[in-house]
């Protein structure tokens, strides 16, 4: 941000002054700082801003507005963050009162066409959505539950289908064209995310969002024209559309659909939330809390297509810091969150925003156990729970911890917490009906990998007077091993809030399975 650009933004912001009057903006080097935090370390967890072509003087205000308001937040700046939310989100919401209206005030920045302008303010209200998501305010969550109808607004005006044919030519134009599928399908996420967070009703259902698969990285990341010539040089063929995709993966022929071309992350991404929203919505027409076998079966077969095919995309990496960025990573979190959803409903006891954690701990020690099942599904819902387990501790647990190196905002601490409640329910269960001798064999692999994990971890972290010798001498002290890693990964201080609730949640959730086990 350069004074000139600072002035840009003010004399757009003109429009809007009586709207503004309360609210005065930040220096020319506080947004500097806020940009850079965005651009530096969250706009490749976001993919839907084209950076290479991306001018701050071509966007409307409050897009800037909302950026800035994510890095400051970012920066540990709480003040500064909420300032430009409220002021980005007033002025999103006056265009698009005008917007509706028709009113001649309403036209959109000078050099913009009426539909990019419409993109652009999606982005921007997608954007406010995902600070205030995490925030574990609950009056802030409640602001981004308030965007949904003004964010969908702008998703119909500019069509949930992708008609235009990709350019091969232009790349402003192409840059234009996959700006508008990743904001959709990054909307559609979002949305759903806060489904899985809040246990909010869907807003946008995966069969309309008809849009093709966002693009590979290397065509994303291109940062001159003839990089990105080079990489559609290498594109056979275009991406498949998100429903006949996702409708493939939950065939249930038998056969692993082999998708040409193989999904880029983001395009895993989304096809993963398209399935974490199919598990939500068979879940609402249950008649218990337990699925159907053969739904279960479907399900799980659905995310063993999802898994084989994220293996066989070629910018799939378990690296957080991988060059074709952490998307990849991050839907392996909640590809075991996907896998704890088919077996156990944790969604609805949490109010991660509106409890206490004390509150939160309660409610969680009230979600039934899961029943011991000797099934391929359920076997894989407890590895997937055990391999987020492993994650921190391979790192290292005290790294982590002071670092928050590998876990970015709430995706990986919501993985972390239903994976946690989960293998430390089914281990509770295990030793409270003394089915230990019952094991079939992968169940007994279940516990040689858990113990294996457990084993590193007491060296990975100081544990002050935690006994960690208890660790490995049952089924009950595994699970309680599990919740104090846990706990302990998330009870440092993060710039998402939310991250430190669930910390706080699950260490007086471990006190009160402890306390549970002494009456057994």
């Amino acid at each position: 941000m350069t004074e000139d650009r600072l002035g840009n933004l003010q004399s757009k912001l003109q429009q809007f002054k009586d709207s503004l009057a309360d609210i005065s903006l930040p220096s020319c080097h506080t947004f500097t700082k806020c940009l850079s935090a965005w651009e530096e370390t969250l706009a490749s967890h976001l993919p839907y801003i084209h950076i290479p072509t991306l001018c701050l003087n071509d966007c409307i205000p409050e897009l800037v507005l909302a950026l800035a308001a994510l890095g400051a937040q970012q920066r540990y700046e709480t003040r500064t963050s909420l300032l430009l939310f409220h002021a980005g989100k007033t002025i999103a919401l006056e265009r698009i009162r005008l917007t509706r209206l028709r009113n001649k005030e309403a036209k959109p920045t000078p050099g913009l066409d009426q539909s990019e302008a419409i993109i652009q303010s999606a982005s921007a209200l997608l954007t406010l959505i995902v600070l205030a998501t995490w925030s574990a305010n609950a009056e802030l969550v409640d602001e981004a539950f308030e965007l949904h109808r003004p964010l969908m607004f702008c998703l119909r005006e500019d069509g949930l289908t992708d008609e235009d044919e990709m350019s091969n030519q232009d790349w402003s134009l192409w840059a234009l064209s996959e700006t508008r599928i990743r904001t959709k399908a990054m909307a559609f996420c979002f949305l759903n995310l806060h489904t899985i967070a809040y246990d909010h009703p869907p807003v946008l259902f995966w069969h309309e969002v008809d849009l093709k698969l966002p693009c590979t990285v290397r065509e994303w990341h291109a940062m001159e024209e003839f990089q990105w010539l080079l990489a559609r040089q290498e594109v056979v063929n275009e991406q498949r559309r998100f429903p006949e995709s996702l409708k493939a993966l939950l065939s249930s022929d038998g056969q692993t659909p082999q998708m040409q071309p193989a999904p880029s992350p983001l395009g895993n991404y989304v096809l993963l939330h398209g399935l974490l929203q199919r598990i939500y919505l068979i879940r609402q027409i249950a008649v218990t809390p337990i699925l159907r076998e053969e739904d279960i079966i479907i399900l799980h077969k659905a995310l063993s297509n999802w898994a084989t095919t994220w293996q066989r995309t070629s910018e799939s990496s378990l690296n957080p810091r991988d060059e074709n960025g952490p998307i990849a990573f991050t839907s392996v979190a909640l590809l075991g969150l996907a896998h704890v959803r088919v077996h156990l409903d944790i969604g609805p006891y949490r109010g991660l925003a509106y409890k206490l954690p004390a509150q939160i701990a309660a409610a969680l020690a009230k979600v039934p156990s899961p029943q011991i099942k000797h099934t391929k599904s359920a076997v894989s819902a407890l590895l997937y729970s055990i391999h987020a387990l492993s994650i921190p501790v391979a790192i290292g647990i005290e790294y982590v911890v002071h670092t928050q190196a590998i876990f970015w905002c709430c995706q990986h601490s919501l993985g972390s917490l239903e994976c946690a409640v989960f293998l430390s329910k089914w281990l509770y269960a295990i030793s409270a009906a003394k089915a230990v001798q019952t094991m079939n064999r992968s169940e007994e692999y279940v516990l040689h990998c858990l113990r294996q994990v457990l084993t590193e971890a007491v060296s990975s972290a100081d544990w002050g007077d935690i006994n960690t010798s208890l660790w490995l001498e049952d089924a009950f002290h595994m699970g309680l091993a599990v919740l104090r890693i846990w706990s302990r990964v998330f009870s440092n201080s993060s710039a998402w809030p939310i991250t430190v609730t669930i910390g706080k949640s699950l260490a007086i959730y471990a006190d009160t399975y402890e306390n549970r086990g002494l009456d057994m």
